[in-house]
């Protein structure tokens, strides 16, 4: 098995200047079974990098694998600043209201610099969620549940934020609002997605990543793919792949 080098460095330090994740040939194995093979990419600070990808094509791993819940099999991660993650399904309690949900995952953190209001005001002026404070969660919209969970995500104030197909099971103006959060959300923070509907992102993306079948296939930023071609290019990728016999 190769060498496996995970570096991660604080916001002063020294290790990344330009660039918010650096990957060189990660790869994953689970078993016999090879999830991610010979992964390189770059993300730009201050940008929103999308990996596109079909389900099961090694989206999720790759995202594991940056926010450090995963060791690669081989390869290198380095990361310059914290991470914030934020899941597909919202982590919630239904019966907590949406302060009691941010508290109890708070708590969790252990961050005694942010024993004060202040994380919550933060989070909640970005995603305005403060009229929803006092609401129980299960009594909120899927979009509403997904900003929740951003808000989780975003406790510690992480330089980095992850978030996993967050606009799955979305309908049209939820979707809407979660895509424009993003876009907010970029002013402040390196931001990754995995999705599987690139469309989604086409006016919030600044970099397109394509993952097929655990491999990197595509990489482009958005102003060389050219306005309103992000979704064709990633069609483009599938054809291919679904007519070469992968996904």
């Amino acid at each position: 098995m190769g060498e496996t080098t995970t570096t991660r460095t604080d916001a002063g330090g020294r290790t990344e200047t330009e660039y918010a994740v650096r990957i060189s040939g990660i790869g994953k194995r689970y078993g016999s079974r090879l999830a991610l093979d010979d992964v390189s990419l770059n993300v730009e600070k201050g940008t929103v990098y999308c990996i596109a990808g079909p389900n099961g094509s090694g989206k999720t791993t790759l995202l594991s694998i940056i926010a450090g819940a995963l060791r690669p099999s081989k390869g290198s991660v380095k990361v310059s600043g914290s991470v914030g993650y934020a899941f597909q399904v919202p982590r919630l309690f239904g019966d907590l209201t949406v302060r009691e949900n941010m508290e109890f995952f708070r708590k969790l953190t252990r961050d005694g610099k942010r024993d004060g209001e202040g994380w919550m005001e933060k989070s909640m002026k970005i995603l305005e969620l403060d009229e929803w404070l006092n609401v129980p969660c299960e009594r909120l919209s899927s979009g509403a549940k997904k900003r929740v969970e951003l808000g989780i995500a975003l406790l510690q104030d992480p330089e980095i934020l992850l978030l996993d197909e967050p606009t799955a099971g979305l309908d049209v103006d939820s979707l809407d609002e979660v895509v424009s959060l993003v876009q907010k959300l970029k002013q402040v923070k390196t931001v990754i997605i995995t999705t599987h509907q690139i469309r989604d992102f086409e006016r919030a993306c600044d970099t397109l990543c394509i993952i097929l079948a655990g491999r990197k296939v595509y990489e482009r930023k958005i102003n060389e793919i050219g306005k309103g071609q992000l979704e064709q290019t990633y069609k483009d990728f599938i054809g291919k792949s679904r007519g070469n016999g992968k996904q």
